[in-house]
């Protein structure tokens, strides 16, 4: 029986898949099964996969029923101890499974290991390193990653992530009634109401960014309705909600802070703006303290025209890279 068992959904991603197989046969950590999950393709995906002649990898094709459901039909293909969820058209970096099995193996109250990723976009250029806001490297009680959940959602990507079959199995997999994008952030905290959570403070994966990704085609306003519940789930636990120092009112204001952000990033100003309202209806405590920086910010940020935004930022990391070379310089 394989340690690991990589599960990739793929959904007409012939064009992309071959790079995301070719980053697990990559791995220096070898005892794994690779599970490919296609989920009704209509293009040539079974004869790409097959174009891999290693014996680690098993193709299942089932009719169309969404990313979640294929995940769920790879979970119950799997036999591996620990199981990591890479998309189609996402790419593992080097030795990722070696740290993610080697905290897995060490800590048996951790579920879940994860760690940081680069976005790259159709260009090829590759972003900044995303890391999870306000949360140190190390394994924290999951009340505690769930508390910065509330604060600044969902940080962890899926194809990031080294999980322990046996804990995923216990709390009942991904639930297909919540919409693409939100689906992973309800599992995880249900594996944080039960366990202990590791981040390693090192990039996992690359994920892609393109008109055809996964990422890219979230619509938001099914992103609200589900985050919404899931936050309104955490309080209602009864276990989990009189633990929580953040108020729900405060929670809700985060959530439209982030939503405005990523209305911003697609262009839609006019939501973006909305959202930021939003936010101050649910917390008009914002207004009083640290917070009400950050919603100016984010206000300034979406009042400006976009060509303008864009020149400012050139000219921020222009500068920024300047006092870089001058620090290595001095030193």
């Amino acid at each position: 029986m394989p340690k690991v068992s990589i599960v990739i959904p793929t959904h007409n991603r012939a064009c992309l898949i071959t790079e995301a197989v070719q980053s697990t046969i990559d791995q220096p950590f070898t005892d794994f099964e690779l599970i490919i999950v296609d989920d009704g393709s209509t293009d040539n995906t079974k004869d790409v996969v097959s174009s891999f002649r290693d014996p680690r990898i098993n193709y299942i094709f089932q009719k169309n029923q969404g990313v979640c459901k294929a995940r769920n039909t790879g979970i119950n293909a799997s036999s591996g101890e620990y199981i990591t969820f890479l998309d189609s058209d996402d790419k593992l970096l080097r030795n990722a499974l070696v740290k993610g099995v080697e905290i897995l193996d060490e800590f048996p109250t951790v579920a879940l290991c994860y760690g940081q990723h680069y976005f790259m976009y159709e260009s090829g250029q590759m972003s900044g390193l995303k890391k999870p806001p306000n949360r140190p490297p190390g394994i924290l009680q999951g009340i505690k990653e769930i508390s910065n959940f509330l604060v600044c959602g969902n940080y962890i990507s899926p194809s990031s992530t080294v999980v322990r079959k046996s804990s995923v199995i216990k709390v009942g997999s991904f639930d297909f009634t919540f919409f693409a994008g939100s689906e992973d952030f309800d599992l995880w905290v249900r594996l944080a109401k039960n366990s202990a959570i590791a981040y390693i403070a090192e990039p996992f994966c690359i994920i892609r960014i393109s008109t055809i990704s996964i990422t890219a085609s979230r619509k938001l306003d099914e992103i609200e309705l589900s985050h919404k519940r899931i936050i309104q789930g955490i309080y209602n636990d009864t276990e989990l909600g009189i633990s929580l120092l953040c108020p729900q009112s405060k929670s809700y204001f985060h959530m439209y802070l982030q939503l405005a952000y990523l209305y911003h990033e697609k262009g839609k100003m006019k939501m973006a703006m909305k959202c930021l309202f939003k936010a101050l209806k649910v917390y008009p405590k914002a207004l009083r303290g640290q917070l009400a920086l950050t919603w100016l910010y984010q206000l300034s940020n979406t009042c400006l025209p976009f060509p303008i935004l864009r020149s400012l930022k050139g000219i921020k990391r222009h500068f920024w890279e300047r006092a870089k070379l001058l620090e290595i310089h001095v030193m």
